[in-house]
This record gives structure tokens, sequence and C-alpha cells, in this order.
């Protein structure tokens, strides 16, 4: 009967993880989250996302270009939470919504010097000051800092939220040493993955998978490269990250200032 189903089909572009997975052998997946700009799904341990126009383009979602996504279901309410869609053979197929992959994004955070790392922190305190939050505790920041492997255990989870606000912390952290080739950097990366799963949202821990193979916003990849080149365009690319979610932007940045003090405390050391 589902293969008769009147479905509207829209495409959309998606990081190639995503188009392989919607490529794959038919398998099952259940909606975790339904609004109007952002719709999540599972699909194996992952969490696959499908965006209205207005939405943040991340690592792990199709991005469409519908006003919302009631229009992808003839304008009625969203599917409910709980409710079974089938991923795989091209395709995630909702009752009444075919979601198919039309391009592909790279979300691929580029290199930079660990050198470099001294100067860019210098840069960005000088923009936005010495970070401080109210949701990680100075022994939190202090240790994420300092020796970011003992410290995740504190933090994973930390906050409210599909991606609470210790989690963005660590994807931008742990973005910033990948990218730096920092020692320790994969070995943060392993603990990560290691602890995501119990200790954090389905959605935070393919995020923060998605990071360790360094994948990230593109909002903070641009503040990253403005860093790394000087560019003047920074406090523009910079208010840009912030802006994006309700604390997701500024954990990231958070994140950031943390990985650039972590490598240059240890090159001084």
């Amino acid at each position: 009967m589902d293969a008769v189903l009147s479905r509207t089909v829209v495409t959309g572009a998606v990081p190639a993880w995503v188009g392989d997975r919607l490529n794959a052998a038919p398998h099952e997946g259940r909606i975790v989250h339904a609004g109007s700009d952002a719709l999540y799904f599972t699909s194996a341990d992952d969490v696959i996302g499908v965006t209205s126009r207005h939405a943040t383009s991340i690592p792990c979602a199709v991005a469409t270009r519908v006003e919302r996504l009631e229009d992808l279901f003839d304008g009625e309410r969203l599917p409910p939470v709980g409710e079974g869609i089938s991923l795989g053979a091209g395709a995630a197929r909702f009752a009444g919504a075919e979601i198919r992959v039309g391009r592909y994004l790279n979300f691929h955070m580029r290199p930079f010097a660990a050198a470099a790392a001294p100067q860019m922190r210098t840069r960005l305190t000088e923009l936005r000051g010495v970070p401080a939050c109210e949701e990680l505790s100075e022994q939190d920041l202090t240790g994420l800092a300092g020796d970011p492997v003992a410290a995740l255990p504190s933090v994973l989870g930390k906050g409210t939220g599909l991606t609470p606000f210790g989690d963005d912390v660590v994807c931008g952290l742990l973005a910033t040493l990948l990218a730096a080739g920092a020692p320790g950097a994969r070995d943060l990366r392993e603990r990560a993955l290691e602890l995501a799963p119990a200790r954090t949202t389905p959605l935070s821990a393919t995020l923060l998978r998605r990071a360790g193979a360094g994948d990230v916003l593109p909002a903070f990849a641009r503040v990253v490269a403005d860093l790394s080149t000087g560019s003047d365009r920074l406090t523009a690319s910079v208010s840009d990250l912030c802006a994006i979610g309700h604390t997701s932007g500024a954990g990231m940045l958070l994140g950031l200032h943390l990985g650039l003090t972590h490598i240059t405390t240890r090159s001084c050391s």
C-alpha cells in the first residue's frame, strides 16, 4: 500500500555521508523532532535532518528550499514524533513526502597552521574579550583548555536542548584541534565518540561524530578562516556564528577559543 501513496517529492542539498545514507540499502528510522524549519529522524546510530530555507545549514541535514516544512505535507500538520519512516534506495520517505538528493555540499573545514594559533587567539580575544559562560563552570573551562580528554565527562551533555551547550563547545574545540593537527586531537575524538551515545542527545552525538570527521557549520569554518588569514570580515563572521541557535554558535565560538588556548599553551610549555 505504501507504494501507491501520493507523495510530495522534494530534492535538497546534502553532505556526502547523508547522500550515502539515503542511497543505501532500505532501512527504517523514526522521527525524533518536528518543527516548521527542521525535522529530525534516526538512521542507524545517527540523526539526520530535513530543513527549510530559513534554517542554518548543518552537516547532518538535507537542506531544502521550502518555505516551511508543513508545505511538504500539503500545509497540514507535521508528522508526529515517533512515527516511522523509510530510508534508502535513493530517498527518505515519509507519509505524504519524499526527500531526494539534489546536490552535494562540502562541510569540511580547511586545516590551519598550529603556529598561527597564538595570533588567532589574540585577535579573537581582542574582538570578543576573554570568554565566559553561565552553563559551564570555571573548572570546566580550565579543564577543556588544559586537558580536554579529562574534562569531557563533566562537559558532555551539559545544558538543555537538542544540542546541549557543552556539546557545542566540544564540537568547536574538537574541530579546531583536528584542523590544526594538534597532538591529542585524535584521542579527544575517540573519547568524545565513546562517551557521547550515553551522555547526550542522539542529534548532538551525530554532530560530535561529524566534528570528529572534520565537518562543521559553514559559519564556524568562516570564522576560523578569517582568523587565520587576518581578514577584515572577522567581526561580521563572528556575529553570524553567534546568531545561530539559542546558544549553539556561541558555544562553538567558545570551543574555538579554548582550542586555540590549548594549542598556544602547549607550544609555549
